[in-house]
């Protein structure tokens, strides 16, 4: 799956790559609770990963700074975000998000019965 929202960030030098990629991954093993075993991150889109918790999928994106979050989105939901206009994306994104722990395991638990596209808060 591959983001067709931003240009490539390989204008981030190597440290700065590495400083959003490790705030990233801190704050998805405190979302998941665990330290995510398969995230890898995309060869274009620098601050895009992708990791597997069970049989499902999730994006996440990096912050560039410390006055942002990172995004965790289901990857249904992700793919409803890159079809989306413009206008819908800001909307659409704090909608999905996935911002703390019990939001994370009733995604889980929706996406077990029904893998609904969004999955709203």
């Amino acid at each position: 799956m591959s983001n067709t929202l931003h240009p490539n960030h390989s204008t981030l030098d190597p440290a700065s790559e590495c400083d959003c990629h490790a705030r990233a991954f801190a704050y998805l093993a405190e979302l998941i609770g665990e330290q995510p075993a398969d995230l890898t991150w995309d060869g274009t889109h620098r601050l895009q990963g992708h990791v597997h918790v069970g049989h499902r999928e999730f994006v996440v994106i990096a912050n560039r700074d410390a006055s942002h979050e990172p995004v965790v989105l289901a990857a249904p939901s992700w793919d409803a975000v890159r079809r989306s206009t413009a206008d819908e994306r800001r909307g659409l994104i704090a909608s999905c998000a996935i911002t703390d722990h019990d939001r994370f395991v009733a995604v889980l638990a929706a996406e077990e019965f029904a893998a609904p596209v969004l999955v709203a808060a």
